[in-house]
């Protein structure tokens, strides 16, 4: 089987869902008029003279759309997972784009997936920019981001990332090395440590109807299991979403299991996963807790037409927790 690792960051690296950018609502503003933390405005002429707004870092990442990210700021390096972490970007236009660019910061865990919603606040006073296409050769864009975690994130440590897309196409921009070469389309800024929070997110902050778990195994309950999609094909790649609780304190680590039945009620596929995340087992879960887990899985290839159910199952217990069917066709 493909490693829960290496199938997160192969839809990371090379399967970009395009949910993801459609869902983006970030943008920039030319840089006619910096606005700084503490809200004063800030001149053109105090970049132009080779100075950055108080607290950027200066960096030199070009892209091969005539823009480059010149700058920097990131909020405190410990986040709960209730809270934003404020992110700052500043751009240089080398040359007029050919067609609108927008920007993406998302939180990326170990294994490769997103931790963040694909769309980020913007602070107050933030105005709506013109499109990159007006933009002209030697003007800046400040591009402020309040950056989240999803409910039910695990703590740990996650990369901030951040990405350039084309508006229309959703085909991401490519940044250029300093050989000219491409060396890819995300660039890491730093890393956050996420940390717990004192407050457990709602149920409906998770997106829970029901008022009971779907199934428990001990202290372990399983909330809801949903799938990225309901139609597949051999071999393809699936998302398994699942929120887990606790009703007490459990004992031990524990694994989760996720079997592909088939019409025949035949097992396609067996794997054993972590609930939640490699780095936050189960021993590690307090009573009152509720967490996301989120895996990628690649389908095996010979698959014949009809109707699976994915199966998911929990160490230690016989009877499965919650059944999803899916259509291979």
């Amino acid at each position: 089987h493909v490693s829960t690792s290496a199938r997160g960051r192969e839809r990371y690296k090379n399967k970009r869902i395009a949910l993801v950018w459609v869902a983006v609502v970030s943008s920039m503003t030319v840089f006619r008029l910096l606005i700084g933390q503490s809200g004063a405005a800030l001149p053109r002429s105090f970049v132009e003279d080779g100075r950055l707004p108080e607290g950027l870092t200066s960096i030199t990442h070009a892209y091969d759309v005539g823009l480059h990210l010149i700058g920097v700021r990131l909020g405190s390096g410990i986040l709960a997972t209730d809270d934003e972490l404020r992110v700052d970007l500043l751009w240089a236009a080398q040359e007029t784009p050919l067609a609108e660019y927008r920007t993406s910061v998302l939180l990326v865990g170990q294994d490769g997936q997103t931790w963040s919603p694909a769309g980020t606040l913007r602070p107050r006073g933030y105005e709506p920019p013109p499109p990159t296409t007006m933009w002209k050769s030697g003007e800046f864009a400040y591009d402020p981001h309040l950056v989240s975690s999803l409910p039910g994130t695990p703590p740990g440590t996650y990369d901030v990332v951040v990405g350039l897309f084309n508006r229309e196409t959703l085909e991401p921009a490519t940044l250029i090395g300093p050989e000219g070469e491409p060396v890819g389309s995300d660039l890491v800024l730093g890393e956050i440590r996420i940390v717990r929070s004192s407050e457990v997110p709602s149920h409906s902050e998770l997106g829970i109807d029901e008022p009971k778990p779907r199934g428990a195994c001990g202290a372990v309950e399983l909330w809801t299991m949903t799938l990225d999609r309901a139609k597949t094909s051999p071999g393809a790649l699936v998302a398994v979403q699942w929120i887990w609780g606790a009703s007490d304190t459990p004992l031990g680590n524990q694994l989760a299991t996720l079997s592909l039945m088939g019409p025949d009620d035949k097992v396609w596929d067996r794997w054993r996963l972590p609930p939640v995340a490699s780095w936050w087992p189960t021993n590690r879960w307090e009573a009152g807790d509720r967490w996301l887990g989120q895996h990628i899985l690649r389908l095996p290839g010979d698959l014949e037409t009809g109707t699976y159910v994915l199966e998911t199952g929990f160490e230690g217990c016989p009877d499965p927790l919650a059944r999803e069917s899916i259509a291979v066709e």
